[in-house]
């Protein structure tokens, strides 16, 4: 098996394990007047062709920064086998109301209250249990990040070994890079 579909099981694998490494990666965005914030997201899905689901609430700032610069950077770390893999992806917001409504019947009852917040994320609050919950309405958004490079560091005790891989149409190109 390659490095670039190794890649692809072990973020697959993360889809269905709460606790493998890659199940929450951290994005970077950045907005127009150069305010760059990371967070952290969870890995929802990876397609054939590598793009990758996460789900977020519309009204967050990372939905701004989106809007204002599509490009963002991710990052995967697994501390146990020395991997990082980052990605330069762009990302498209999913507009097909059938599949975001399908996704978000997916999502266990408990954990879709992170999309009805009656305040959008962010919001100054007093008191944690300031925070109401709305009946009937969501914020519930799918992103699509497709990476356009994806970079492997592999951290050895002799020879460390990176590896820049680039999209090219529907296939990857790649080049070793002095770790």
């Amino acid at each position: 098996m390659n490095i670039l579909d190794s890649i692809k099981n072990d973020l697959r694998k993360a889809i269905g394990k709460p606790k493998h490494r890659f199940r929450y990666f951290s994005m970077a965005t950045c907005g127009l007047h150069g305010h760059i914030r990371q967070r952290i997201l969870v890995l929802r899905d990876v397609a054939d062709d590598f793009t990758l689901t996460a789900y977020t609430d519309s009204r967050s700032k990372k939905m701004m920064h989106i809007r204002e610069n599509s490009e963002v950077s991710l990052l995967f770390f697994n501390s146990s086998k020395f991997i990082q893999v980052t990605m330069t992806a762009n990302v498209r917001v999913e507009k097909d109301e059938e599949t975001v409504l399908e996704l978000w019947n997916r999502i266990k009852p408990r954990s879709r209250k992170d999309y009805i917040t009656e305040l959008p994320p962010g919001t100054i609050i007093q008191d944690p249990s300031e925070v109401g919950h709305q009946e009937n309405i969501h914020y519930f958004t799918v992103l699509k990040l497709v990476p356009e490079k994806i970079e492997y560091v592999k951290l050895q005790k002799i020879n460390h070994l990176r590896i820049l891989f680039s999209r090219n149409g529907d296939s990857w190109d790649s080049c070793y890079l002095v770790p």
